[in-house]
C-alpha cells in the first residue's frame, strides 16, 4: 500500500510539473477590445567604422473591430514611432530613421483564425502603395548624403527594387509587431518547457528554445524563449547572393565567382543570439515584455533592447 501511495505521489508531482511547464497562446478577444502599448527599442551598432546607438519610443494600437467563431479582424496602428536621438545629419540615422517611421499612422487590418493566428492582411495592396512614396523620399536622402564612390556602387533603381522587395505580404506582418516582440506569431501554437522550433526572423533563421514559467499571477502566464542564429553555409550562400542581385546587380556575377572561396575562408560569418520575455492575459492579450537581441553580421555587430508594456486598454 505505501509503494501505491508513493508511486500516486510521483505521478501526481510530475503531472503537476507538466501542466506548469504546458501553455497555448489563444486569443478570447471581444469585438470593441483595444490596447494601446507603449514600446521603447534602443540599437547599438558597432563597426570598423564607429559605434552608434539610436533609440526609439511609440504608441502601438490594436483594437478588435470584429469577432467571429472562424477569428477576428484587428486592425493595428503605430500612433507615434519618434526617434529620441540627436540625428545630427548622420546618413544611417537619417535612413534608419525613414524606416523605421514608414508605417506610423498607416491602419494595417488583419484577419485572424479562432486562436488569434494572422492568417491575412486585408489592406495589402493599399499599405504598398502608401510605402512606395516613403521609397522616393528615402532613395533621395541616400544619394544627398552619399559620397562619389558609393553612388558609383549603388543605383536607385537597385535601392527600390530592394526596399519593394522587402515589402511582401509576409514580411509587412512581421513588421506590424516587431515593436511589441512579434508576439502575433505565437497565437495558435502549443509550448511546452523544451519545446525547441526553427524560426525565420528578418533575413536570419534561428533555433528557438522555449520555458514555460510557473505562473505567480491567477490572471496571466508567461513565455520565455532563447534563440541562436542556425544558419548553413548554404543558407548564407542564398542571403548574399538575394542581396548582391538586388543591390549591386553590375557587380554580382564576378562576387558569385569568388563567393565559396570567400565562405571557406571564414571572412563572412553571421551570428547573433535572441532572449524573449512575453507575460499574457488568459484572454490571450499581450500585457508586457522584452527582448534583448545582439547580431553579429560580416563584422557589423548590433545590440536591440525592446521593451513594452500596456499603457491603455479597453478588454471586455
Amino acid at each position: 500500500m505505501k509503494k501505491v501511495l508513493v508511486s500516486l505521489a510521483v505521478i501526481l508531482m510530475a503531472a503537476t510539473t507538466f501542466a506548469q511547464g504546458t501553455v497555448k497562446v489563444a486569443a478570447k478577444f471581444s469585438k470593441g477590445d483595444y490596447v494601446i502599448y507603449e514600446s521603447q527599442s534602443a540599437v547599438i551598432q558597432q563597426s570598423p567604422m564607429g559605434n552608434d546607438t539610436i533609440n526609439f519610443t511609440g504608441d502601438i494600437k490594436y483594437e478588435v473591430t470584429d469577432a467571429r467563431k472562424d477569428g477576428y479582424t484587428i486592425t493595428v496602428n503605430t500612433l507615434k514611432w519618434d526617434n529620441t536621438t540627436p540625428i545630427n545629419n548622420q546618413l544611417m540615422k537619417k535612413i534608419t530613421t525613414m524606416q523605421q517611421q514608414m508605417l506610423v499612422g498607416v491602419p494595417m487590418v488583419v484577419t485572424t483564425d479562432p486562436d488569434g493566428k494572422i492568417i491575412r492582411l486585408n489592406n495589402y495592396e493599399e499599405i504598398k502603395q502608401k510605402v512606395d512614396l516613403f521609397v522616393d523620399n528615402m532613395i533621395n536622402v541616400i544619394f544627398e548624403g552619399a559620397d562619389e564612390q558609393t553612388m558609383q556602387v549603388l543605383s536607385r533603381e537597385g535601392i527600390r527594387k530592394a526596399i519593394m522587395n522587402e515589402m511582401t505580404e509576409e514580411n509587412l506582418l512581421e513588421t506590424l509587431s516587431n515593436n511589441t516582440g512579434n508576439h502575433s506569431s505565437l497565437y495558435g501554437k502549443t509550448f511546452t518547457t523544451g519545446t525547441i522550433s526553427d524560426e525565420k526572423m528578418g533575413n536570419f533563421i534561428f533555433k528557438t528554445t522555449y520555458v514555460v514559467p510557473e505562473s505567480k499571477n491567477k490572471d496571466t502566464y508567461s513565455l520565455k524563449s532563447s534563440s541562436s542564429i542556425d544558419m548553413k553555409k548554404e543558407d548564407i550562400k542564398k542571403l548574399l547572393i538575394q542581396q548582391l542581385e538586388t543591390m549591386m546587380p553590375e557587380q554580382a556575377e564576378a562576387i558569385k565567382e569568388n563567393i565559396d572561396t570567400v565562405l571557406e575562408s571564414g571572412m563572412v560569418k553571421i551570428e547573433g543570439t535572441r532572449q524573449c520575455t512575453y507575460e499574457f492575459f488568459k484572454n490571450g492579450w499581450l500585457k508586457s515584455g522584452e527582448i534583448v537581441s545582439k547580431i553579429n553580421s560580416m563584422g557589423n555587430e548590433s545590440t536591440t533592447t525592446s521593451k513594452w508594456q500596456i499603457k491603455e486598454s479597453h478588454i471586455k
